[in-house]
């Protein structure tokens, strides 16, 4: 079975750009993870881009700040249940932070 896993990914060019990113397990330890990655698309592990919003050229730099400081993913228990967060709660933890500090932009369709 396929296991998908959500990044940030920011292209500053065609064809170049950053990915945010958080990586490891539930029984590992999850850690951030910020690198360059160029054709993104040419990745075997890619799957599929989906267009969020947009970034400022001049608010790239803000970005890694803002991503480091997103919690890692913890599980939450709740009247006896177990929710398991991963990357995809990360990912949306970090554009709605960015969103409120005025560096993401969402698109009007989300």
């Amino acid at each position: 079975m396929p296991v998908f896993h959500d990044v940030i990914y920011i292209e500053a060019d065609p064809g170049r750009g950053w990915m945010y990113h958080v990586i490891g397990s539930h029984g590992l330890g999850w850690e951030n993870e910020a690198k360059q990655r160029n054709k993104i698309e040419d990745s075997r592990q890619f799957y599929k881009k989906h267009l969020k919003g947009t970034v400022a050229q001049a608010d790239l730099h803000r970005v890694d700040e803002i991503c480091r400081s997103i919690s890692m993913p913890q599980n939450l228990y709740k009247a006896g249940v177990e929710f398991r967060r991963d990357c995809r709660h990360w990912v949306r933890d970090a554009l709605y932070r960015m969103e409120q500090q005025g560096v993401f932009k969402p698109n009007k369709e989300r």
